[in-house]
């Protein structure tokens, strides 16, 4: 949700160079469960190239989001029965309020595991046999702070400070790597997840790439992702069409050239 936040400030049109225009659009699908409990990415990105305002190529990426969780909490994900019960859900009983407001430390090491993430897990399982069957690849994007080791005291006190350089934050990892990486660490604790994370986005290179270098560096140049037949696509139509599609949110990326490129 933040992502979509961040990028839908920036929906109008830029002319980047002369004849050259981007313009990025964001929907957010909300609303029921994905596909009945079938989950195969958070987010969609499509990027469209376009010359002289033909589309020319269409191209998709698949992200599922997963979280660093801090040591002191459990896995803590919304089930079925908070989509069925909506808005509701903001309105917290007294006790896990008192919980909140008591104070706490939440604190990420390499010990820290993305605790949704599990070796055997359903969820993994259809995401295999999705890219079997579809021959559309999936990835992951894992979230962590901006460094770790890291500490936060909550409730926090003002706003959040972020100094330093970022050794960690958004990292994007092809699910068949994760797959490999379950053989070795079933619990996928940071210190093992870490060790691929790499600040060069290179084809062909397994590693845990910078969101952004994965959008622009692999995805847009065609390395990482699925390029579609044409607007008739099975595989476009199967993601992006209708309210029962496997994302929850849709990020566009228009590139129209001058025509004749």
């Amino acid at each position: 949700m933040s992502l979509i936040t961040a990028l839908s400030a920036y929906s109008l049109p830029m002319l980047v160079n002369p004849g050259w225009v981007i313009r990025f659009q964001t929907h957010f699908l909300g609303g029921r469960r994905h596909h009945y409990n079938w989950e195969i990415a958070d987010i969609g990105l499509i990027i469209l190239f376009r010359s002289g305002g033909v589309t020319r190529r269409t191209k998709v990426a698949l992200l599922q989001s997963k979280r660093l969780y801090p040591i002191e909490q459990d896995a803590d994900e919304l089930d079925i029965s908070d989509y069925l019960v909506g808005m509701a859900r903001l309105s917290l009983p007294d006790d896990p309020w008192t919980n909140i407001i008591t104070g706490k430390t939440l604190s990420f090491t390499s010990e820290s595991e993305y605790r949704t993430l599990r070796k055997d897990d359903r969820q993994r399982r259809l995401i295999a046999d999705y890219e079997s069957k579809r021959g559309i690849p999936v990835h992951y994007l894992l979230y962590n702070p901006w460094s770790v080791p890291h500490q936060v005291l909550t409730p926090v006190e003002g706003p959040v400070t972020i100094s330093g350089g970022c050794s960690a934050g958004a990292r994007v990892f092809r699910s068949s790597h994760m797959r490999q990486i379950g053989e070795s660490d079933p619990k996928f604790r940071y210190s093992t997840i870490s060790g691929a994370f790499t600040d060069r986005a290179e084809p062909g290179r397994l590693a845990g790439w910078r969101l952004s270098d994965f959008v622009t560096d692999l995805a847009i140049d065609c390395h990482e992702g699925y390029i579609a037949s044409s607007p008739d696509d099975p595989g476009l139509v199967q993601i992006f069409a209708g309210r029962a599609g496997p994302i929850s949110s849709a990020v566009s990326i228009v590139i129209d050239a001058p025509a004749g490129l």
